[in-house]
């Protein structure tokens, strides 16, 4: 899991008995999808946090802090969404028709993109 209990209460300022185990599992599984490319072979999350540099550990720990806020927030359940991208251009709506990020975790996921850890290029076939 990309971070504790206690790096969540720090970094949302929230009561950390939010940050339950199975939320932090959760998010973490979320933001290795978010990412993209398969897990390796007999690995439970795609990112080693103690080889990445600082910007993108802060960029990955913000995200989870944030989306595991949003779990806390929303009795445990995250709205699928459908999105189609080409190139730089990308459209996102939720089932409802919403933002496809909750309003939590846009900063964090901005962060995310801009560290380059979120797969972003386009397949030609």
């Amino acid at each position: 899991m990309y971070i504790t209990a206690d790096e969540y209460e720090q970094i949302t300022s929230r009561p950390k008995e939010e940050a339950t185990e199975q939320r932090i599992r959760y998010a973490s599984h979320l933001l290795d999808a978010r990412i993209g490319p398969p897990l390796a072979v007999n690995e439970e999350f795609k990112l080693d946090l103690s080889s990445l540099n600082a910007q993108k550990r802060f960029a990955v720990m913000n995200w989870v802090a944030w989306m595991v806020s949003y779990l806390a927030d929303h009795n445990d359940t995250f709205e699928s969404f459908t999105s189609i991208s080409l190139g730089r251009y990308s459209e996102t709506k939720g089932s409802g028709g919403n933002e496809a990020l909750p309003s939590q975790i846009r900063l964090a996921d901005h962060i995310l993109v801009g560290s380059g850890l979120v797969n972003r290029r386009v397949r030609v076939r």
